[in-house]
């Protein structure tokens, strides 16, 4: 009986502390979801000049810091560090790599586009073979972002030195690429078409924590990052 209740409320902790992060996260990111939401179901299209203002704005300034607090948060539970109220370190992570997030959001935005705005073109005229390439590139630019938010959450560098690291980590590591895109993707299917209260309840948490997870396994073969 002892050894069920401490598993009991181990699993309580972990329920409470990934719910209520992934709240902060959910909410933080509504504006991001609602022109998303707007983009795709409303009947009305106001110009695709707007969404992508809005993207400009809201991407560098919330979504990409919010995610990277997030992966931060995520870290110390993989590393099973003690924390205090989850909103005091969720809101911490966040001011500590504002700066940093915002520069990186700007990049990995623009990469984003491209690929996005690639794919509606070419599925538009018809060119199903190009399309698929660049859905290709779109898979590896996945990986690539979060194997890049591990980084910038777990090693002090520059965002050049972490772009080239995330490319290694990436690229030179097929196996653990392809297991987070299949972890990623899966969650955010069966989240959109299936179970929608995974959205603001557990989805990041879970995507952050397991996708940290992998890439701390992997890293700790790598110790030493790439100058």
């Amino acid at each position: 009986m002892s050894r069920f209740w401490e598993t009991f409320n181990e699993a309580v902790e972990w329920f409470v502390k990934m719910t209520i992060t992934n709240i902060y996260w959910f909410i933080l990111n509504l504006p991001f979801a609602f022109v998303i939401f707007t983009m795709i179901f409303s009947p009305v299209k106001i110009g695709l000049l707007y969404y992508l203002l809005c993207f400009f704005i809201l991407v560098p300034l919330l979504f990409f810091p919010g995610t990277t607090a997030l992966f931060a948060v995520a870290r110390d539970w993989v590393l099973k560090r003690e924390t205090a109220s989850h909103a005091t370190v969720f809101f911490k992570y966040f001011k500590d790599n504002y700066k940093k997030s915002v520069i990186s959001g700007l990049i990995f935005m623009f990469l984003w586009l491209i690929i996005v705005g690639d794919v509606y073109y070419l599925q538009s005229v018809g060119n199903a073979v190009f399309s698929m390439i660049f859905l290709i590139f779109g898979a590896g630019l996945l990986v690539y972002t979060i194997q890049f938010i591990s980084l910038s959450v777990h090693f002090e560098m520059d965002v050049k030195t972490l772009l080239k690291n995330a490319f290694y980590f990436t690229f030179g590591k097929p196996i653990y690429s392809l297991l987070i895109f299949f972890i990623t993707t899966f969650l955010i299917y069966v989240s959109i078409a299936k179970l929608w209260f995974l959205l603001p309840f557990f989805t990041g948490s879970i995507i952050a924590y397991l996708s940290f997870f992998i890439f701390y396994k992997d890293g700790r073969k790598t110790p030493t990052p790439l100058g």
